[in-house]
């Protein structure tokens, strides 16, 4: 409690220091940089497309701002480096055998916790 105390504190803290006016303008512009949800139904489809395409082993973790511009359906000049879908992406980049370990790692590593949540409730 104590320090989540000091960490609002020290957040009015900067802000007071930096003065209101220039925060505001920091996250106002975060606005212009959000994606419309049409723009996220086609991103997702191209997304999609690709893992069609692409279905054992992916193209590569990393390269889907490389590969997105051959599935994109709607060119509007900006550069699409994520898809604003994770489970798309993972399946689009590795693959089954991507999402496979992907699943895999997440069941070992959330399965015991939940097993030790499910104890503590008894």
């Amino acid at each position: 409690m104590a320090a989540a105390g000091l960490v609002v504190v020290l957040a009015i803290a900067f802000v007071s220091w930096l003065g209101i006016g220039r925060a505001l303008e920091r996250f106002a512009s975060y606005k212009t940089l959000e994606v419309s949800e049409g723009r996220r139904i086609e991103m997702l489809q191209g997304t999609w497309r690709i893992f069609l395409d692409h279905p054992i082993a992916g193209t590569g973790l990393g390269t889907l701002q490389k590969v997105f511009p051959l599935y994109e359906t709607i060119y509007d000049g900006l550069i699409v480096n994520h898809s604003h879908n994770d489970y798309a992406e993972v399946l689009a980049e590795t693959g089954v055998i991507g999402a496979s370990a992907d699943w895999h790692f997440w069941s070992c590593w959330l399965g015991p916790a939940g097993r030790i949540s499910s104890r503590r409730k008894k």
